[in-house]
């Protein structure tokens, strides 16, 4: 399965996260406490709750998101490989909606 879409950002990072892991982000002070900070981040990453999609630019980006598993992992395809400037490991992202 593959979603696909435009979106865009003046925050320096678009990414996935699970509705479940961030229900009390409710408000920008919610916000704060949950994501402020690059370790609170980064805790949410390893949690596999939330995986950034772009780092570093704001601007509109297309993105495709693609459902693969440990056993048949999904990855880029031949046509993306071939303009790739820059990948990183893959992650884990846990959702109980996929």
């Amino acid at each position: 399965m593959e979603i696909a879409g435009v979106v865009a950002t003046d925050a320096g990072m678009v990414g996935m996260w699970s509705r479940a892991a961030f229900m009390d982000v409710v408000d920008y002070d919610t916000w704060e406490m949950a994501l402020l900070d690059d370790e609170d981040i980064a805790g949410h990453i390893a949690a596999g709750a939330f995986v950034p999609v772009n780092i570093g630019a704001d601007g509109a980006f297309q993105v495709a998101a693609r459902v693969g598993s440990t056993s048949a992992p999904v990855g880029p395809t031949d046509r993306e490989r071939r303009y790739l400037v820059a990948s990183s490991d893959p992650y884990v992202f846990i959702s109980p909606h996929c």
